[in-house]
């Protein structure tokens, strides 16, 4: 019994031996596989985060509404040499309030030849198609061209113009003194 004690012993050092020294199925720790692990769990919970959450609702604004323009009074006083034409401004945007519309040229219609230096008086017909009440603080303006007045904004009138009435508006103007064509553009209210 002594011999198989001895068997046994030297059969259990020798597994002791070759479990203890066998090789070893786990390659050494590399680092930047662990950081390259840790990027992914990252990576892969923000992903899941953002599956969790509601998606965005696009808003849109819209512009502000620009209204249609009205005719405005537009006064087209001609003679003979053209000048350098300048671009009229860019035109305001119109409230419902304050619209006027061109009827007529009372006076001196557009295409009128006259000699330089000419006195004369330019008078339109509109009417107030806005809603409200024009008054003594409504005025006329040069809006582009030749202006062809000492002034270049006179009082619109000096009583009251509802909607739906209608206004002669008259300008003291001059003929400019050199030969040409010219343009003088005047506005009302709007």
């Amino acid at each position: 019994m002594k011999i198989r004690n001895i068997v046994l012993l030297i059969f259990m050092v020798l597994f002791l031996f070759l479990t203890g020294c066998g090789g070893d199925d786990e390659p050494p720790f590399d680092i930047n596989a662990a950081y390259t692990a840790a990027a992914e769990t990252i990576g892969a919970q923000l992903t899941l985060q953002a599956l969790e959450q509601p998606p965005a609702t696009p808003t849109f604004t819209l512009p502000p509404a620009t209204p249609t323009p009205t005719n405005t009074l537009v006064a087209h006083t001609a003679t003979y040499t053209p000048t350098t034409a300048s671009a009229p401004p860019a035109l305001p945007t119109f409230s419902q309030c304050d619209v006027a519309d061109f009827i007529d040229d009372i006076t001196i219609p557009d295409g009128t030849e006259m000699a330089p230096g000419t006195v004369f008086t330019k008078t339109w017909k509109i009417k107030n198609i806005g809603t409200c009440t024009w008054n003594a603080n409504y005025r006329i303006i040069f809006y582009f061209g030749e202006p062809m007045s000492i002034g270049q904004s006179f009082p619109l009138t000096t009583e009251e113009i509802e909607n739906g009435e209608f206004l002669n508006v008259s300008i003291n103007m001059t003929a400019p003194l050199a030969a040409g064509e010219y343009f003088s553009h005047w506005r009302t209210p709007g």
